[in-house]
């Protein structure tokens, strides 16, 4: 069951991978157009990382929303753990939602600093969750569930403790008073 599981994952991964050129394309817009306004001044927040975001944005939305015709599906679950069902597949979804949300939370915190804090990271990805829901829901690009957003904001956690244990271990190697004082 461990190796179809793994395998139906990675099968799925496919679909966001062929929106990966145009993700990089908007990164590198939006470096070109940080540049410019910014005339090269540090700003608050990493720009690799903000670059990185605006990546992962982009393939997240593709992959939620543009991938799927409109008026396509259409429902509301809020049965909690619904979508863990019997089949691989279901359990798939389940996991691939924890695994959409992890780069949230490793990304929003060191591009936008009010969201370094761990309940301000999970909070706003919570919200953003839910609007990605409302806005499957109005289109009918998705199913509005309630198992996706608990998902994707456990995914949001896992994210923020592994940047958060990076930032602690970068802080301690570089002697960073900054990283070690987020």
């Amino acid at each position: 069951m461990w190796k179809e599981l793994i395998l139906t994952i990675c099968n799925d991964m496919k679909e966001p991978a062929v929106c990966l050129p145009t993700g990089l394309l908007a990164g590198c817009l939006f470096l070109l157009f940080s540049y410019s306004r910014d005339r090269g001044m540090g700003r608050k927040g990493s720009l690799p990382c903000r670059f990185l975001f605006v990546v992962y944005l982009t393939v997240l939305i593709y992959t939620v929303y543009f991938s799927r015709e409109p008026g396509s599906r259409a429902g509301v679950s809020l049965e909690l753990f619904g979508t863990w069902g019997e089949t691989v597949a279901s359990k798939g979804y389940v996991i691939e939602n924890i695994l959409l949300f992890i780069p949230y939370g490793m990304l929003v915190p060191g591009s936008i600093p009010l969201f370094k804090k761990g309940i301000a990271c999970v909070l706003s990805a919570a919200l953003f969750s839910i609007a990605i829901e409302l806005a499957q829901l109005a289109t009918g690009r998705g199913y509005c569930q309630l198992d996706d957003v608990v998902m994707n904001t456990i995914g949001a956690v896992f994210g923020w403790a592994c940047w958060r244990v990076g930032i602690g271990l970068w802080g301690r190697g570089s002697g960073d008073k900054e990283a070690k004082k987020d």
